[in-house]
Order: C-alpha cells, then structure tokens, then sequence
C-alpha cells in the first residue's frame, strides 16, 4: 500500500537512502520512476514517479503512526488475489489509462 504524500511535506531521518530508476508498466518512455529503499536492509522506502513531480508514493508500512491511512483508491487491481481484502468504498476496476 502507498500513501501519496506532497514531496515537500516529507522529511527523512537515518541512513541515507539508495535509489532503484526503471520504467513504468505503461511502457511510456516518459513514465520512469525511481524507487528508494534502505541501503543496510533493502526495505523499499519510496516510488518517486516522474509523471507526478510534486508527490512521493510512500510504503504505509514504512509509516511511524499509519492509523490516519485510509484508502481511498486503489488501482492496478485486475489481477488482483482472491485472498486480497478491498477496503469499502477504495475499489476501482482494472488498470489506471496508460494513455
């Protein structure tokens, strides 16, 4: 799960972080993002895509205090697991447009 958050609004304390860049599912050579995780763990921090440059997709699960999460949306769920709880009222069909 992700929590987008304003880029300004975050601030990042500890171990400076390593960063991943490679090019989204869309195929779009304009859609690259760059995932940054843990340098001593490998635990994955942040998504940093390029199409939204004022937000940062952040693991929820990377969260100190998650309780204010509540999702909204979520996406990419075309193949998503039966296992796989949605939360009321986040559902969404399918894919997000790649165009």
């Amino acid at each position: 799960m992700y929590v987008w958050v304003p880029r300004a609004s975050l601030e990042i304390k500890g171990t400076e972080l390593k960063k991943f860049e490679g090019q989204g599912g869309s195929g779009k050579s304009e859609n690259y993002f760059h995932r940054a995780f843990c340098g001593r763990c490998g635990s994955s921090i942040y998504a940093d895509i390029e199409p939204f440059p004022d937000l940062l997709f952040i693991h929820a699960g990377t969260l100190d205090n998650a309780t204010w999460v509540k999702p909204e949306v979520q996406a990419w769920t075309e193949r998503q697991l039966p296992c796989v709880n949605v939360a009321d009222g986040a559902k969404f069909e399918g894919n997000l447009p790649t165009e």
